[in-house]
């Protein structure tokens, strides 16, 4: 699956291109810093270091807010791999003037290169992550995915280190200019061998709105791109979730070389080994999401990373208290020799690693699944729209965590309490995430509940279609038959239940609120409630859900498949939607059915894995019975 990826003429020249992109960013941005702070260029104006430093994170940040919303719509009208040789080109050309810059020693012409640097980032992102879903199959995107979201930060990760050595050990800023161009060749060279694609239909209708220049445009994309993501509350919450993210990172890297030098007495060399420790975290958790994901987005990943960032935001927290008093660390502050580079030797910094490369890791996976679900559900068409909110989003969360920081500062919080306001951005994130969408506490309960106890095995899932109405029919084996069914399957489904099952504490309240269940009763055992059940199906239908039931009305008795009820039928009377069938086998012997048997055995049974088989079919025409639907389904089942 990987070599299948890799070796894709869609995917790999994409990926080489972006990468050598990221990379060539973080080399240009941090020697610009390290040149401008540390007087390598004659300062114009007379500006100090500090306020140079901030002027460069601003400059870079400033057309993300500006110009995301005509990033998004160059992404939709412009056919992507040309956009991307494009967005090269116009690299190449920062690249160039960057050189002149340092070969006259011009801070502004420097600093305007920081900006013209963001302006091609803020152009890329969009059409970095809409190119995936139109080019990479969708078994395959999660993976895709976690290889940029890795590759990125390693680049990162490698821009800044490189920068770092180039600055205190290659004097020659010859060396440094001819490496800033070939790297800027080779990521123009690979995005040329992007194969080109014929327009789509969006693209051609887009093609007709003519692109105009002004205040009105930047204002007017950046509506079109709110008013993309706000489509899809899953796809606008998800972006949320995103920008949370990135808020949380600037807070954290942003303070941290104060932290590394002040509270861990580390220097340069050792605020690097904790900048390698995050980035590689975060590499790390992207990888692990691809692995915990397999072939499908699996949202379960996210409530789960983000107890886990919880977690490791308090553990870096309670690590980071000065090893010094004040007045000690201001002392030894003012005398470099006495900061150490060796991060190996300090146990303090050792356990603030850690803790660091956590949050690193808990991040990478909760980003991939989120980014992926971005991606998929996004409106057709629109997907460059959305990424560029993202971008849009992730800037001002990140000036905003900024300012916050800000604030407590000056009214006396220490340094190491700006890690206690990033625990507090998750922690308000994810409570508007998790109480706006309960498919994704849902989704952690079958991660948990099925994924990592049964081996599922899930064939032609990817019959049901990705989005639109569909009623989805098979046998009822057991008690965790609809957790099974989401553990298979790619779309989240509301599921039909009988009504009793609403009145169990715990268990009910789960179906009810978490799983948004519809409750059923029969006809003759409580009409009211059997009503309503098809009047809540027919609405979930014409929202475009993907409606689940069991037609034999209960669990099966004997490991058989009872007979099928009319029910089916009314609702596509009512809704003339897709049908779809479904058989599992392998739940009668689990703890969960209906089988006899001695407490022994049952706890026998339990102890062992289980391997759980499932099979999808599109229900043909013809089959417009009761009786011929229970024998499609039994045939499956022995195909199951």
């Amino acid at each position: 699956m990987t070599n299948r990826l890799l070796a894709s003429r869609e995917f790999l020249p994409y990926f080489g291109a972006q990468t050598l992109g990221a990379f060539l960013d973080n080399v240009v941005k941090n020697l610009v810093t390290l040149v401008l702070v540390y007087g390598a260029v004659k300062q114009e104006g007379g500006l100090s270091p500090s306020l140079l430093t901030n002027l460069i994170g601003a400059l870079f940040i400033l057309p993300f807010v500006l110009f995301s919303g005509l990033a998004g719509e160059l992404a939709e009208r412009v056919e992507k791999s040309r956009l991307m040789v494009g967005l090269k080109w116009f690299e190449l050309l920062i690249v160039v003037l960057t050189c002149l810059g340092f070969w006259l020693q011009s801070t502004s012409l420097i600093l305007f290169c920081v900006f013209l640097l963001g302006l091609q980032a803020t152009l890329f992102g969009p059409v970095k992550y809409s190119y995936l879903p139109e080019r990479i199959d969708e078994q395959l995107l999660t993976k895709a995915n976690s290889y940029v979201e890795a590759s990125t930060f390693l680049a990162i990760l490698a821009g800044t280190l490189l920068a770092g050595v180039l600055v205190s050990q290659v004097p020659n800023q010859l060396v440094w200019l001819g490496l800033m161009l070939m790297t800027s060749v080779a990521g123009l060279l690979m995005a040329m061998r992007i194969p080109a694609r014929g327009r789509s239909a969006t693209q051609e209708q887009n093609k007709a709105q003519y692109l105009s220049l002004g205040v009105r445009l930047i204002y007017r994309s950046t509506v079109n791109c709110i008013h993309a993501a706000k489509q899809v509350n899953s796809v606008y919450l998800s972006v949320l979730g995103v920008s949370s993210f990135w808020c949380i990172g600037s807070i954290v890297l942003g303070n941290l070389p104060v932290i590394a030098k002040d509270n861990l007495m580390l220097n340069a060399a050792g605020l690097t080994w904790l900048l390698a420790l995050f980035s590689v975290g975060v590499a790390v958790g992207a990888m692990l999401a691809d692995l915990f994901s397999g072939k499908r987005l699996e949202m379960g990943l996210v409530p789960l990373a983000s107890l886990g960032l919880a977690v490791s935001l308090l553990g870096l927290y309670s690590n980071s208290a000065p090893a010094l008093s004040a007045s000690a660390s201001i002392e030894l502050a003012n005398q470099a020799q006495t900061l150490s580079p060796y991060f190996l030797d300090s146990v303090p910094a050792m356990h603030f690693g850690a803790w660091l490369a956590a949050v690193g890791m808990f991040g990478g996976i909760f980003g991939v699944p989120l980014y992926t679900l971005i991606q998929m559900r996004a409106p057709v068409g629109q997907a460059g729209l959305v990424i560029s909110f993202n971008n849009f989003q992730n800037a001002l969360f990140m000036v905003g965590g900024a300012l916050v920081c800000m604030m407590a500062l000056t009214l006396g919080a220490r340094i190491e309490h700006t890690l206690l306001i990033a625990f507090a951005v998750n922690l308000i994130a994810c409570w508007v995430i998790f109480k706006k969408i309960p498919e994704f506490g849902f989704r952690l309960i079958v991660l948990l509940g099925v994924r990592l106890v049964y081996r599922i095995n899930s064939r032609h899932f990817d019959v049901v279609p990705h989005d639109g109405p569909a009623l989805l029919v098979g046998n009822h084996v057991s008690w965790i038959d609809a957790l099974v069914l989401s553990a298979s399957c790619r779309r989240p489904m509301v599921y039909v239940m009988y009504y009793k099952i609403f009145n169990l504490p715990v268990v009910g309240w789960f179906f009810s609120n978490i799983a948004k269940a519809i409750p059923i009763a029969g006809k003759n055992e409580d009409a009211a409630v059997y009503a309503q059940a098809f009047d809540r199906v027919s609405a979930a239908l014409q929202d475009g859900s993907v409606v689940c039931i069991f037609p034999e009305g209960a669990l099966t008795r004997d490991g058989e498949i009872a007979e099928f009820k009319s029910g089916v039928f009314k609702i596509l009377e009512r809704n003339p939607v897709d049908l779809y069938a479904f058989a599992m086998s392998g739940l009668w012997e689990t703890a969960f059915s209906r089988k006899k048997r001695s407490l022994g055995q049952l706890l026998a049974g339990s102890l062992q894995s289980k391997t759980i088989d499932v099979e999808f079919q599109r229900v043909p025409s013809g089959y417009n019975t009761p009786e011929a639907l229970q024998g499609l389904v039994k045939g499956l089942r022995t195909r199951a």
